[in-house]
């Protein structure tokens, strides 16, 4: 009844949200992605670059998921609001000894999360959701090129950035 409850039509068309994670090495981020992703029945994935090209060596990841009108704008909540990016809720023993606590901690202080654009489309690009790995910004934009949204990757590269305040108002 719940799942029922949660499928959205999407036959008509489909809405697409477009974030970019400056670190997504966290396993704790990692999954509350991919299980956010599952129980809102969105597909399409997070594609890691190594090195991304334009701006130097910082690694990158472009998190695409399509789906629901409803569906997008719970994961753009949990994506913007909900998740603590920086890592400040793994800080509990910041005055005993700092390089202990780094050590443990895998989350980046400065890591944050930014939407760069959302939109409908005509139909799905992905099939389910998938986390993929790529060394270079060109292979990365190889990888999405072949689902056909090389944009995507074009966009998250560029710096853009959507003013989430609209869609969440």
């Amino acid at each position: 009844k719940k799942r029922k409850k949660l499928a959205e039509d999407t036959s008509l068309q489909v809405v697409v949200g477009l974030y970019r994670v400056q670190d997504l090495s966290d396993t704790q981020h990692q999954f509350k992605v991919d299980m956010n992703a599952q129980q809102n029945n969105l597909t399409g994935g997070v594609l890691t670059c190594k090195g991304e090209g334009g701006s130097g060596d910082k690694p990158v990841s472009l998190v695409v998921v399509e789906g629901g009108p409803k569906a997008i704008k719970r994961y753009t909540r949990l994506m913007l609001r909900r998740i603590k990016w920086a890592g400040d809720e793994f800080d509990e023993d910041s005055d005993e000894s700092d390089d202990e606590g780094m050590s443990g901690s895998k989350a980046n202080s400065d890591n944050k999360c930014e939407l760069v654009w959302t939109g409908t489309v005509v139909r799905r690009s992905f099939n389910a959701f998938r986390f993929q790995e790529c060394n270079s910004s060109a292979k990365a934009r190889t990888v999405m090129d072949s689902k056909g949204v090389a944009h995507y990757w074009d966009m998250v590269v560029r710096g853009d950035v959507c003013d989430p305040t609209q869609l969440l108002a």
